[in-house]
């Protein structure tokens, strides 16, 4: 259907005085206005304590050190600044994250609209409501919802570069390029992609023979250098976490053949788990028969597809091949293009009719998800006694508690909090004092510890008691090593919920100043 067909046939969203290009783009800032409210809302009222990841990043980047043991500086630095300005860890969380996904919604919108008409590219970008990774699995700021625009600007910007050529989208690149390995070291399979679509395609070679491409790269490692010199100087303990997380596991009781299969298999059936409701989002567009590739030039075709598909199939072939176990969350950001090139490949049939069908199943899908958030953080603790999730986590409590308690001791501001990571977290991130991190007594977990300078500033030291904790054996550890703490107890914090659940207990000691 051409443009003026569709311009006749949707009436309801388009006034005759504007055309289809502002007519859509009014829509996507609608759209972009009612996810971001939305999932701003959602965590903002019904969680108690943010998500562990987003306080972990507090608590990181209040140290404002060039890297950390787990993921480069980026994601950590902007929590603990959006966290500065507005003086609280919590709301400013959930803004951080919904910004980012609209960012890259914006990213998404202008690069479908060099290769789709107006309403294509509005489809293509709503699509992504129906992948978790950009409403629920969002509200965690972290590396991965960063990735998100990191990915789909990065993307943007080289599009451009290979297509108009000019230096400024060069220059882009490296910035985009670098920013994107500073958000996760994950960033370098977006590279392997794009050197592939540099190599297979015309616009892509051509480029090997002009400076900009290299002026990109040196820039993206311009960007990219702090972090690798603090690495380099810590020994890349990052690469330890990775090993550690990109681990392998051999599958008893299966034949060779079908082990070989079973990881990315699990993996494969996870995503498309993830991505399910967007297909169910497109169906008022489809019609039988109409998919076809003539929407796209040639180098769109591969430009789209190795971009929208490369990395969840290179992901895969990296598990078949070395049997390493992947996690789920790993592909946060491989779908941002992937609407861009099913609607290209679909060519979605389009009315007033099926665009009204379209909005009423994207709004549905985000209140069948308000009313699923409701259950989990409102209802559920009532009905199973249990509340388990981290949002329910006393953070805030705990860490004024503990800090208050050192106050009174020994009159100066707590220097440390060092303990079980999930505990320790939140000391650093919400406690006045700001305390450094010791992430379980371990200097792996907290390559920037001076133990000689903790003993001689001292710390507070906790214990989270679960059924799964060795508790007097792991006690007895920490009391072999540290003999000096005093002031033991066993406290308990109410849950962050109106529900007769149980409390958090905790074994809290102190360690004084000067215990050299």
């Amino acid at each position: 259907m051409n443009q003026t067909a569709f311009a006749e046939s949707s009436a309801f969203f388009i006034n005759s005085q504007e055309n289809t290009y502002v007519a859509a783009r009014k829509w996507f800032v609608i759209f972009c206005a009612f996810h971001f409210i939305l999932w701003l809302l959602i965590p903002s009222l019904l969680y108690g304590n943010p998500p562990t990841d987003s306080v972990e990043g507090v608590a990181w980047g209040n140290l404002w050190l060039w890297g950390y043991e787990k993921h480069p500086f980026l994601a950590p630095w902007l929590t603990a600044f959006f966290a500065d300005i507005t003086g609280m860890v919590g709301w400013s969380i959930y803004f951080l994250s919904q910004l980012s996904v609209i960012v890259c919604f914006w990213a998404v919108w202008r690069l479908a609209n060099k290769v789709l008409a107006p309403w294509h590219a509005l489809i293509a970008v709503v699509l992504l409501e129906g992948v978790s990774y950009y409403n629920f699995q969002s509200t965690s700021f972290n590396p991965n919802v960063l990735m998100l625009p990191m990915w789909a600007l990065t993307s943007l910007v080289f599009y451009n570069a290979l297509t108009q050529g000019k230096l400024k989208w060069w220059i882009l690149l490296g910035i985009s390029a670098g920013l994107a390995l500073l958000t996760k070291y994950e960033s370098g399979m977006l590279f392997f992609i794009m050197l592939l679509v540099m190599l297979i395609t015309e616009q892509g070679r051509a480029a090997f023979k002009h400076y900009g491409i290299y002026l990109s790269a040196i820039i993206a490692i311009i960007v990219f250098l702090p972090n690798l010199i603090w690495l380099a100087k810590h020994n890349f303990v990052a690469v330890a976490y990775a090993t550690h997380e990109l681990g392998t596991e051999k599958i008893k009781h299966l034949p060779k053949i079908i082990a070989i299969f079973l990881h990315p298999l699990k993996f494969l059936a996870e995503q498309l788990g993830t991505i399910a409701a967007a297909f169910l989002l497109y169906w008022p567009f489809y019609q039988r028969g109409k998919a076809t590739n003539n929407g796209f030039k040639t180098f769109d075709q591969r430009f789209f597809m190795l971009m929208g598909l490369g990395p969840l199939v290179l992901i895969l072939l990296i598990s078949l091949f070395s049997g390493a176990t992947l996690v789920s969350r790993w592909a946060f950001p491989f779908f941002s293009l992937t609407g861009i090139f099913l609607v290209a490949w679909l060519q979605p049939v389009i009315t007033a009719a099926r665009l009204k069908t379209f909005a009423v199943l994207v709004v549905a899908l985000n209140f069948l998800m308000l009313l699923g958030s409701i259950y989990i953080f409102v209802v559920a603790p009532h009905i199973t006694h249990k509340a388990d999730h981290y949002e329910f986590f006393p953070g805030k409590v705990i860490a004024n508690s503990l800090t208050q308690q050192w106050q009174d001791y020994y009159h100066t501001p707590l220097p440390y909090a060092a303990g079980m990571h999930d505990v320790v977290v939140n000391i650093s991130a919400f406690s006045k004092d700001r305390p450094v991190p010791y992430f379980n007594w371990n200097k792996m977990e907290s390559p920037w510890i001076d133990e000689a300078k903790m003993k001689k500033q001292g710390a507070v030291f906790v214990l989270l008691l679960t059924n799964r904790l060795p508790f007097q054996q792991v006690k007895d550890t920490i009391q072999q090593r540290y003999p000096q703490l005093t002031h033991e107890s066993i406290e308990s914090f109410p849950r962050l919920t109106r529900a007769q659940v149980p409390p958090v207990k905790l074994w809290v000691a102190f360690l004084p100043p000067n215990s050299q």
